[in-house]
């Protein structure tokens, strides 16, 4: 299904929706108070010429001519009473000559006019009796109509003439709106053809610019901002990927082929089995088997579902793990501070919270140079507590720092070849530090030091 001629379709649509409502509203609305309309107009009118057969009675100009002038004027039939004799009633047979007519008036000097009650008898028609107050003969009036007056037909014809000014003005509409929605279907529609394009690049594998799918919309340009993000971040993992197998096979290459050489040694009698062969060989066993259980951790870490959170006293607990890095510190000859603020509680997972640690000030003493510096702090401020482990070693890029937390990334990569690993240490850590629900973050300068800072709720005794 095409967009824009999907797009276009739904704003008519809408439109003919939102036009039959409005014509429902309004035929019900007249319907409804159309007829109280009516008759508030028939009970005006009807005051109108009780007042002006008070004003003949009240002059003595009251006679039957001047009252069948009324009645003509008004198109009504008119009967006055006093008491329950009636003293005049309107002849409409009768033509009234020499006069000008004047709806609502006095009625006099009526021209030669015909009414449509003369057809009728006065059985047929309708009629409301007013009481009369302080007029010198009459007490009441009653005025009679004809049925047609008080029908629906009236209000037929109303809403007959309104729906089809609505329709008319509904055609109108439709080519504005037509003319309308095709400009704005094209406005939308552009946009949605470029990233469907650009989700094809992606998954050629081909990097997108942001720039080149820019609207007018803001959250269209947001999308083509996720969607450069999301290009350059499956270049970086394919990258990662490729850097993965690069390293693997760099890493396991040499301790096979030193155990490799040393094993073929012995088989042709080369060298002789000793403490010292054999214990380079246990040496790179080890060493492959370190590798493979990072990766272990990785899996196991990121995988995690639940972890044993139990209340502890962080002041206590960090002082006690941290004590075990003193003879390494030592040796590296690193200048070590620590400024722990004392009885500060969170629910930890004591034993992932120590790979934490150990990962974060391993990598310190690594990045560090001789005679630099390792500061650690524990303090809190509103309710959360801060951990900060910061260093004085070689830095980390900017242009790294977004990718740090990744699995696999090692920033500088001549730098990582000399200390080794597959760069997942600080995945370890992030991946650990969510499932706690703390949030963690870096900060660094190359060749001045960097700085990671966990934030953790703040536990009451």
């Amino acid at each position: 299904m095409n967009f824009n001629r999907y797009l276009k379709r739904n704003i008519m649509f809408m439109l003919f929706i939102s036009f039959a409502i409005i014509l429902l509203i309004i035929n019900f609305g007249v319907r409804r108070f159309f007829n109280q309309y009516l008759e508030q107009r028939i009970l005006e009118n009807d005051m109108l010429i009780v007042a002006s057969i008070l004003e003949l009675d009240n002059e003595s100009n009251l006679s039957l001519s001047n009252l069948t002038a009324l009645a003509l004027t008004n198109d009504v039939y008119l009967i006055l009473y006093n008491g329950q004799s009636i003293i005049y009633e309107t002849n409409q047979t009768t033509p009234i000559a020499n006069g000008n007519s004047m709806g609502g008036g006095n009625g006099r000097g009526m021209m030669n006019k015909k009414s449509p009650l003369m057809s009728l008898n006065k059985d047929e028609l309708i009629f409301h009796q007013y009481q009369v107050e302080d007029a010198r003969l009459i007490t009441d009036v009653s005025i009679g109509r004809l049925p047609s007056t008080f029908s629906k037909s009236n209000e037929n014809q109303f809403l007959i003439a309104l729906n089809v000014i609505f329709i008319i003005g509904f055609f109108i509409s439709q080519l504005f709106v037509g003319i309308y929605a095709k400009g704005i279907a094209t406005k939308l529609s552009s946009p949605v053809d470029h990233f469907a394009k650009a989700l094809v690049k992606i998954k050629e594998k081909k990097l997108i610019k942001s720039e080149d799918y820019r609207s007018s919309f803001e959250e269209f340009n947001l999308l083509a901002e996720t969607l450069e993000d999301l290009s350059n971040n499956l270049a970086l993992q394919e990258s990662l990927r490729k850097q993965l197998t690069s390293d693997l096979a760099h890493e396991l290459k040499n301790p096979i082929a030193i155990i490799r050489s040393h094993i073929e040694a012995f088989i042709d009698g080369v060298w002789a089995p000793n403490e010292d062969k054999l214990s380079n060989c246990l040496d790179e066993t080890l060493r492959m088997t370190h590798l493979i259980d990072d990766l272990s951790e990785l899996t196991a870490v990121e995988s995690l579902q639940q972890l044993s959170l139990e209340k502890t006293n962080l002041s206590e607990f960090i002082t006690n793990k941290l004590e075990r890095f003193e003879p390494i510190i030592k040796d590296a000859e690193i200048e070590f501070e620590l400024y722990i603020a004392p009885h500060l509680y969170a629910f930890i997972d004591q034993e992932r919270f120590t790979q934490v640690l150990i990962n974060l000030v391993s990598n310190a003493i690594k990045f560090t140079p001789k005679y630099g510096k390792i500061t650690v702090s524990l303090n809190t401020s509103e309710r959360t507590i801060f951990f900060e482990i910061k260093d004085t070693g070689i830095g980390i890029a900017t242009e790294d720092l977004r990718h740090i937390f990744e699995r696999f990334y090692r920033a500088d990569q001549l730098r990582s070849q000399k200390t080794g690993g597959l760069g997942i240490g600080l995945s370890i850590v992030k991946a650990l530090c969510d499932a706690h629900g703390f949030s963690i973050s870096v900060k660094s300068t190359i060749d001045i030091g960097t700085t990671f800072i966990i934030q953790i709720p703040l536990s009451n005794y």
